[in-house]
């Protein structure tokens, strides 16, 4: 046995991770994976649509106070129409 093998730290391979995460790509998914596209624009298309339309708006950030886009923005444009009514 070599001696340099026996002393070298056992270690996990770095997990591969993907750019998007479980949610977004179950999702995406099932919004693409049972269409067939003629070209690759209009599959680039689908995807960014549901990243775009669905999952950006649905994802709750913690910059927005840990709210999705939507209820955040439906919250703020509330404030906006009170204040403006008062």
């Amino acid at each position: 046995m070599d001696s340099n093998n026996s002393m070298r730290a056992k270690t996990k391979p770095p997990a591969r991770t993907s750019v998007l995460s479980k949610p977004v790509a179950r999702g995406m998914a099932e919004r693409v994976h049972h269409q067939r596209f003629k070209i690759r624009a209009d599959a680039i298309q689908a995807i960014t649509e549901y990243i775009e339309i669905f999952y950006r708006r649905q994802r709750k950030q913690a910059r927005l106070g840990y709210l999705s886009l939507a209820v955040f923005e439906r919250q703020f444009y509330e404030k906006k129409l009170a204040a403006w009514i008062r």
